[in-house]
């Protein structure tokens, strides 16, 4: 079983934001793989599927980013899931906008989303999809910048970015995550 936990914030006016990158992810992989059925629960929302011939979920926490452990927590109580079985999705400012990196474990660095996921579950040794957001531009405070929304340049390449993180996730099923680190780590898909 995977977990595939997507980070961002619920709610219209966060949409397009930066912050919400994961969120995205998560809908460019429930229309890639044309998922149904999206479900409200463990204060998520999400998607189950078999496919690669495993079970996959797509997570999608409701809590706002700063307590996505909460819910990831809730989760994988239920599901008795370890946290190998998890691979986190976030947005991430010391990246340059367009590239993606996967990492098989670390700290959180500033991102507070990632650091509720590892409090909440006791352990960093949770895979994680960076998905670059940066360089903050000045004069914008580290906050205000990803809670703005994409300027318009941006938001018409983040569909591109999104189907690179699909084909990350192809090949990680596939090939598996050696072959798909070595595809697209530190590629721009810009």
């Amino acid at each position: 079983m995977k977990c595939i936990v997507c980070l961002g914030n619920p709610g219209k006016s966060y949409e397009k934001t930066r912050h919400n990158m994961g969120f995205l992810v998560a809908d460019a992989l429930i229309s890639s793989w044309d998922l149904e059925g999206e479900k409200q629960k463990y204060n998520s929302l999400y998607v189950s599927t078999k496919r690669y011939n495993q079970d996959i979920h797509i997570l999608k926490p409701q809590t706002y980013m700063n307590h996505s452990g909460h819910a990831v927590r809730e989760f994988v109580t239920f599901y008795k899931c370890d946290v190998s079985d998890l691979i986190i999705i976030y947005d991430d400012i010391d990246l340059d906008y367009g590239m993606i990196r996967y990492r098989a474990e670390g700290s959180a660095g500033t991102h507070n989303g990632l650091k509720s996921i590892i409090q909440e579950l006791g352990s960093s040794n949770i895979a994680r999809l960076r998905v670059g957001i940066g360089p903050v531009a000045t004069p914008y405070s580290l906050k205000d910048f990803v809670l703005q929304s994409f300027t318009k340049d941006e938001w018409c390449s983040v569909s591109s970015i999104t189907a690179a993180c699909v084909n990350f996730f192809d090949t990680f099923f596939v090939n598996g995550d050696r072959d798909a680190m070595n595809q697209f780590n530190n590629k721009s898909f810009l």
